[in-house]
């Protein structure tokens, strides 16, 4: 949660399946602080969330199959914003339309200038930013807030912050990502853990447990955790 005369930031990472990354795409915003494009790992999943926007890159057409893979995961992420780039024009039109269905917002190739591209982004980054804001200042009237800090590896919830440990954030996250949804205990351990060690269901039952009591003082969300038996959990806020 951002504190009342912070400067919001707004990250974009940019994924290149070949991790060459472009001083072009970097630099997008050289001149404005307030925005910043930084290199992601396109293997690095979890620390997707971790930014407003996804720059993907597209170099040559053997790409476009993992692409359009890989457009299919970032489309569980609740509001992100999604770009397709290419210096070329190697994108065909039955390809844009496909990547359009997928989500992505935009799709950036040799046609379009880049600093032309880059205005497009910050307009989408501020619309983006003042929707979350006025859903924030409803959540707040409504005394409904939950909302997740990297930073702070902490809960708000109805104006309060609570400390989460490192797997405990991890967890939230992951059910979050997945609202309403049953995440399986199996899904969970590959995701949090992903070794080879035994009593893989007690460890997230424990890690569960230790979530809600710190979730007790609040009566409306102490149950927002559900067990669905011999299956998982799901997030129901």
């Amino acid at each position: 949660m951002k504190k009342q005369g912070e400067r919001e930031m707004h990250k974009v990472g940019y994924i290149s399946l070949n991790n060459v990354w472009k001083d072009e795409y970097l630099t997008l915003f050289k001149t404005n602080a307030k925005y910043k494009v930084k290199q992601l790992d396109v293997k690095d999943i979890e620390r997707f969330t971790k930014h407003k926007a996804l720059l993907i890159e597209v170099q040559k057409t053997t790409e476009l199959p993992y692409i359009l893979q890989l457009l299919l995961e970032v489309k569980k992420i609740p509001g992100m914003l999604t770009f397709i780039v290419s210096s070329s024009e190697i994108i065909d039109k039955t390809t844009r339309t496909v990547c359009l269905h997928l989500g992505v917002n935009g799709i950036k190739d040799a046609t379009t200038d880049t600093g032309e591209f880059s205005i497009i982004l910050k307009n989408a980054l501020d619309k983006l930013s003042v929707a979350r804001n006025q859903f924030q200042e409803q959540q707040k009237k409504d005394g409904d807030i939950f909302e997740l800090n990297p930073v702070n590896l902490s809960l708000y919830i109805d104006n309060n912050e609570i400390s989460l440990t490192k797997l405990e954030y991890q967890m939230l996250e992951l059910l979050y990502r997945n609202l309403k949804k049953t995440v399986s205990y199996e899904k969970i351990y590959e995701k949090i853990w992903n070794d080879n060690a035994t009593g893989k269901k007690y460890r997230v039952a424990n890690t569960i447990f230790h979530i809600r009591k710190k979730l007790e003082h609040n009566a409306k969300n102490s149950k927002c955790i559900e067990t669905v038996r011999s299956k998982g959990y799901r997030l129901n806020i």
